[in-house]
């Protein structure tokens, strides 16, 4: 059952089609399945042990509290949509989690804000360095990129991941990485690879169109940024 009312947010009052988990639906999936184009879920209270898909427009937003649970699951939210919001969540993985939130190639005008995203721990076995990802995007490696783009990320904070708290992949396109509070990555051991040291970063990425990195806070990581063959500004 949609709603049409007002939604309070920290920094205001947004008018929109609504849902609301667990007053509507007892589940967040429940509730993207529900949904029209463009629609706002809203996460009132509890815990959901719950994988998510995203793969149309909407907003997906969760009040102080609110935690989605993915441990056990390969990745807590997969988008693969234009015009996404996730904000205002924590989100937990475990030692069977690559990624937190992950972009898939082609995605556009995506926003990820005011989470908390910590335990991702399964190496990525399709990579070439076995890392996990509080935040992955990526581009398509087989064909044309088709990169994600005009991606903002900000007031995030990312801990407890395994090797790369935020990676864009291959071919990320015009991304926005502001006031994140990353801390405590994981190191991987780098021996394998010829070289006698460890690694652990912030945000990484390869091939990337303009990246804009600004104001983050990073702590315990190694490398605060890694940008191969890409271009942008790290301030």
């Amino acid at each position: 059952m949609k709603k049409s009312k007002y939604v309070f947010l920290l920094l205001g009052f947004v008018f929109a089609d609504s849902v609301y988990v667990p007053e509507d639906y007892l589940t967040i999936n429940e509730a993207i399945n529900s949904l029209a184009i463009h629609d706002t879920i809203v996460v009132t209270d509890g815990i959901y042990a719950e994988s998510l898909s995203i793969n149309q427009s909407m907003s997906l937003i969760g009040y102080p509290g609110v935690i989605i649970d993915g441990s056990g699951y390969n990745a807590v939210i997969n988008i693969e949509a234009d015009s996404v919001l996730v904000q205002g969540f924590e989100i937990i993985g475990d030692t069977l989690t690559v990624g937190g939130i992950i972009v898939l190639p082609g995605s556009e005008y995506i926003t990820l804000k005011d989470n908390v995203i910590h335990g991702m721990q399964l190496p990525n076995e399709s990579s070439a360095l076995l890392a996990s990802y509080g935040i992955l995007s990526y581009g398509d490696g087989d064909g044309p990129p088709n990169p994600p783009r005009n991606l903002i990320i900000e007031n995030n904070e990312i801990y407890d991941i395994n090797a790369f708290a935020i990676s864009l992949g291959s071919f990320s396109d015009s991304v926005f990485i502001k006031n994140n509070y990353i801390h405590d990555i994981d190191r991987i051991d780098l021996s394998p690879y010829g070289y006698e040291e460890d690694l652990s970063v912030g945000v990484i990425a390869q091939f990337g169109g303009w990246i804009q990195i600004e104001d983050n806070d990073f702590s315990n990581v190694l490398l605060g940024a890694n940008l191969y063959f890409s271009y942008g500004e790290v301030s």
